[in-house]
């Protein structure tokens, strides 16, 4: 099962890399730093491979352990290099680790009886302790005062590297006069998107 879920991981990594050159209609411009090819996924994604989805927030008890440290049942989110503000996001549940498969928790004695190789796909999978860092506004893509998009680096145990996704906030109270955390308070995630794996 655990060896079916990291197979299925890869796929995805895979497939949305597929997707992402087969949507893309001209090639893409040579970039002079990190930030612009960000930029230019985030833009692509939103104009190419966009479909709204109603995410639910998290439901039970959020623990918040520190000013960076999420509790959601038995998984934990750090988030790190990320503004008070946005941070609501993840006091909220808004995001939380059920979104990248937490709640499934391996006990101590079944690691334990893990072979090494089931010990180390685990250790490429497991969501019990994620941590999230550089959650960012894109103002340039946002489409109205009830729309917000934004963009953040996922830290998985076992990966060297983060995954880049993209996810979109709406609120339908909203309007130009609203502020970012009233916004937030009011908002439903209806967008999350895995882009890539940045090496």
């Amino acid at each position: 099962m655990r060896l079916l879920f990291a197979v299925a991981i890869l796929l995805t990594v895979t497939r949305t890399r597929a997707q992402n050159d087969t949507l893309r209609k001209e090639p893409a411009p040579d970039f002079k730093n990190a930030g612009e090819q960000e930029d230019y996924w985030a833009k692509e994604l939103f104009e190419n491979s966009y479909a709204k989805e109603n995410f639910s927030r998290y439901t039970g008890k959020i623990v918040i352990v520190n000013d960076n440290t999420f509790g959601y049942g038995d998984n934990i989110i750090k988030v790190h290099s990320t503004s008070d503000e946005l941070k609501t996001i993840f006091k909220l549940g808004i995001i939380n680790s059920a979104i990248f498969g937490g709640g499934e928790n391996v006990k101590k004695p079944s690691i334990d009886s893990m072979t090494i190789a089931e010990r180390t796909i685990y250790g490429l999978i497991r969501s019990d302790t994620l941590a999230i860092s550089d959650v960012e506004e894109l103002k340039f893509l946002n489409t109205s005062s009830q729309v917000k998009r934004f963009r953040f680096l996922l830290w998985r145990p076992g990966f060297a590297n983060p995954t880049l996704y993209f996810f979109e906030l709406t609120n339908d109270k909203a309007n130009k006069k609203t502020g970012l955390v009233n916004f937030i308070r009011g908002s439903q995630l209806t967008l999350i998107k895995m882009r890539s794996i940045l090496i």
